[in-house]
């Protein structure tokens, strides 16, 4: 959030060893448009706002201590060595040929959903950053899971489309690489544990929806 700077997210106004006081961000969340307006298309276009500013170059150096992409999926990696299942195995094997080709390699939120981005004076701020380094593209993977509960619009593929379209066009980015980063992240979801069945299920057939994409 230092880092940040107040740039898309909210400002680090105080800090020490054992808390954080952050600026109010008062609103309301941004899931709130798509799950009682039904505005997707139009927080899509907030998301790449939101990310585009936070993913602008810097003067300040990228913080140390920021945890890589590759040890993030751990867990996949692990339950692909233990696991027969085809989708968990490619799904490894698709982010171990991600981060071995990344080749611009930024800080991270890690933790981008409509959940975490919050409405303020200052307009629209992420917040709780996970603080990863890595593809830009992986800090989009999560909105094709998301909002929370909304399980058919995750899996329509018409609105995967247009994720991707507008990702890619408004911020730059390759659709093969936003496809293949939404696909990795929806299966390592099913395998965190914490994950209910009808969560995991969701997760697993918008894997197979977006990868069926490329």
């Amino acid at each position: 959030l230092k880092w940040y700077a107040g740039n898309g997210a909210v400002n680090l106004v105080a800090s020490d060893c054992d808390a954080h006081l952050l600026e109010y961000a008062d609103g309301e969340e941004l899931a709130q448009l798509v799950i009682q307006e039904g505005k997707d298309k139009d927080t899509t276009g907030i998301i790449c706002d939101v990310v585009g500013k936070l993913h602008q170059e810097r003067a300040l150096p990228i913080p140390k201590g920021l945890v890589p992409l590759r040890i993030w999926f751990r867990d996949l990696f692990k339950a692909a060595d233990k696991s027969d299942d085809k989708i968990i195995k490619l799904a490894a094997k698709v982010a171990d040929e991600l981060f071995s080709t990344t080749h611009q390699v930024i800080a991270l939120h890690g933790d981008l959903h409509h959940h975490n981005i919050m409405a303020s004076k200052r307009g629209w701020l992420a917040i709780d950053p996970k603080g990863l380094i890595g593809d830009p593209c992986y800090d989009l993977a999560n909105f094709y899971g998301n909002p929370e509960g909304m399980q058919d619009l995750w899996i329509d593929t018409n609105r995967m489309v247009m994720l991707t379209d507008r990702f890619s066009s408004e911020l730059g980015y390759s659709r093969e690489r936003l496809i293949q980063f939404a696909f990795i992240h929806n299966v390592i979801s099913s395998v965190w544990s914490g994950c209910s069945t009808v969560d995991k299920e969701a997760r697993l057939q918008v894997a197979k929806l977006v990868y069926s994409q490329l």
